[in-house]
């Protein structure tokens, strides 16, 4: 992105930009509102009013800072048409360190349970066999609610975060008041199981056993992607 782009995406970028400021309660003089950005994204208040003038359009990393800091997906500023983006990309944050990356979700997966547009998208890249066919080198995407607790919905997959390890999960049962998890053998380690209550709704998982639990993530496998120079050495 430059100052080359067009000025009809010039305009469309810098009005949607202001109206995700108004949303924040951004200040409204211009040279604050370069500023109040600018601080936030750690970038020049400069170059965040020719932004916000429609004469500049930032380069890919400060663009997902904005993404992360007004809490828009990409679409939201670029799309001719805001209604045609949300169901269907996402933006999506390592967990731990790493790049932001965007995906496009397929239509068919576009209407489940968990691909609504306040959900947290994020990714790791697996640093050894994970089992259900995950290699070293993969992207396992996965989201969860923004706020409150992930659902147990029977055989999905879950990637969790405890003891220090991430780990993906089967959810083989689902009963009243309880949820059944199970783990794939490997050349290293047996296959496990984890028996996680559920709320009172029968659906969401107990935040407070999670958190006695120590499962600091829990998130439903979305997919998981896998470079071309990787699969060319399988």
């Amino acid at each position: 992105m430059s100052s080359t782009a067009s000025q009809a995406l010039l305009k469309r970028f810098a009005n949607r930009l202001n109206r995700a400021l108004d949303t924040l309660g951004a200040p409204a003089l211009p040279l604050d509102r370069a500023r109040f950005l600018g601080n936030a994204i750690e970038h020049d208040a400069g170059n965040v009013s020719a932004m916000l003038g429609s004469f500049l359009m930032p380069e890919w990393d400060i663009f997902l800072k904005i993404c992360d800091v007004t809490n828009q997906q990409p679409g939201y500023f670029l799309n001719d048409s805001i209604t045609q983006y949300p169901p269907e990309t996402r933006l999506v944050k390592p967990l731990g360190t790493g790049e932001n990356i965007v995906i496009r979700i397929p239509t068919q997966y576009s209407k489940e349970p968990f691909t609504a547009p306040d959900n947290v998208w994020s990714y790791v890249v697996a640093k050894h066999p994970m089992g259900f066919g995950v290699l070293p080198g993969d992207y396992v995407i996965n989201c969860a609610p923004a706020e409150g607790t992930i659902s147990a919905i029977q055989n999905r997959l879950y990637l969790m975060w405890c003891a220090n390890k991430f780990e993906i999960l089967k959810c083989v049962d689902v009963h009243p008041g309880r949820s059944t998890f199970t783990s794939m053998s490997t050349s290293k380690a047996p296959g496990i199981s984890k028996i996680l209550p559920l709320d009172a709704d029968g659906q969401r998982l107990k935040p407070h056993y999670m958190k006695e639990a120590g499962i600091e993530h829990l998130g439903v496998i979305m997919m998981t992607t896998r470079s071309a120079q990787l699969m060319a050495h399988l």
